[in-house]
């Protein structure tokens, strides 16, 4: 008989401190949040994980005063761990958010090599493709997206069939003024950012 059978591992101070950094998130108290992140990254100072999650918080955070901290956590979470796919994800949003194309068209790629099957990842590279004057590339990124959301009932595939008629309308015409945020307003279609990564 195993006495130990249903005994589980003893938590580390520095996941406890994750978990009620993420519960703090989920109830949008970001100073909260960031406060346990810096606390758990106090307990395991090599974890490149909580690194990326706290440079996620100050993202999320919209204060364009944490922007520095969210480069700063993405950036050394990297450096501890390359494989960090959310953190070039966020880097990648912060130089799409500065309108620096080129720059978050190589951070998507990046994300892309170290996890082909995220949806949000193709939804960027769309959008970049339609600042960098390529419609027809947005139409094929973003019909990357749309199959595999189709396929597996995903409610966001409506969402990329919309992105489609937008980018589709772009290559027949000339290029558009405004920019694609502004027309997805007009047309009732989905904010520009994606859904948040959840994992």
């Amino acid at each position: 008989m195993n006495l130990l059978r249903g005994f589980k591992r003893p938590r580390t101070l520095a996941e406890r401190y994750l978990e009620r950094g993420l519960h703090a998130l989920d109830h949008k108290k970001y100073d909260d949040a960031i406060a346990d992140l810096t606390e758990a990254i106090a307990h395991e100072p090599g974890n490149a994980e909580l690194y990326t999650t706290r440079g996620f918080i100050y993202l999320q955070s919209n204060n364009a005063d944490y922007l520095p901290y969210a480069r700063a956590d993405f950036e050394y979470a990297l450096h501890l761990d390359s494989q960090q796919m959310v953190a070039q994800y966020g880097l990648g949003m912060m130089a799409y958010a500065a309108g620096d194309y080129h720059e978050a068209m190589r951070r998507f790629d990046l994300a892309r090599e170290i996890s082909p099957l995220r949806a949000e990842i193709y939804y960027y590279r769309a959008l970049c493709r339609y600042q960098l004057g390529d419609p027809q590339g947005a139409v094929k990124e973003m019909e990357e997206l749309a199959r595999p959301l189709f396929a597996t009932g995903d409610p966001r595939h409506l969402d990329a069939a919309k992105w489609i008629t937008v980018f589709k309308k772009a290559i027949k015409g000339p290029p558009a003024r405004k920019s694609v945020l502004e027309q997805a307003g007009q047309q009732e279609l989905p904010s520009e950012e994606p859904p948040l990564l959840t994992s």
